[in-house]
């Protein structure tokens, strides 16, 4: 795909109860009409549309999204099609344009910064906390695979994206890292979130330890 050069486009829109983070990989199964037609209209364009985040309980949309670029399209019977999507920038919700037979909205692209001076340092701490992430889980469930060192990503702007697709069971809460808009910021929250998963844990397992003298 070129380079994004501009920064408010318009994007078709897919509302789903899910966040796709940038560099992630989203295999879709499109069956209603209106996304057949969306994504018939977004093949002979450029290939990109809009995901966001639609609260299951409430039907409100989120205001920042991620623009998904679709690498493979596997067609099937009757207008059916499983897709392969990435990930590719995050953008902000400005405007609906159309919303027949789908979501058209006007939206802002978001830039990503340069990560701070202390991303390296944050980044670090957090990769150490997923590893006593990975040893606990492997106590507890010693058939369970979390996802192993190797997979870690080095880069602290990727790994801050990697961590709550990865770990995170809320979509409310990946939906906050979405939206942050600092590398620091998304670690500092993540660190937090895995150091007091480590500390769940290392209880339950003192429990179990416990429970199997």
């Amino acid at each position: 795909m070129s380079e994004i050069t501009q920064l408010v486009r318009t994007l078709p829109i897919f509302p789903l109860p899910i966040v796709v983070f940038p560099g992630h990989l989203v295999p879709l199964h499109i069956f209603e009409y209106q996304y057949r037609a969306m994504m018939s209209d977004v093949l002979k364009s450029d290939k990109c549309f809009g995901i966001l985040r639609i609260d299951p309980k409430t039907g409100r949309l989120a205001t920042t999204g991620c623009m998904i670029e679709i690498l493979e399209v596997d067609p099937l019977e009757d207008g059916r099609m499983n897709i392969e999507g990435i990930g590719r920038k995050r953008y902000e919700l400005l405007k609906v344009v159309s919303d027949a037979p789908y979501i058209i909205a006007e939206v802002r692209l978001l830039p990503e910064f340069e990560p701070e001076p202390q991303a390296n340092s944050l980044a670090d701490e957090v990769k150490q906390a997923l590893q006593e992430v990975i040893r606990l889980s492997g106590k507890l469930k010693p058939q369970s695979r979390l996802f192993s060192l190797q997979e870690f990503p080095q880069d602290p702007e990727k790994l801050a994206f990697f961590v709550p697709a990865t770990l995170y069971a809320s979509t409310e809460e990946q939906q906050k890292i979405l939206e942050m808009n600092s590398v620091v910021e998304r670690l500092q929250s993540e660190l937090e979130f895995c150091s007091t998963a480590v500390k769940y844990m290392a209880a339950v397992a003192s429990l179990k330890d416990a429970f199997d003298k």
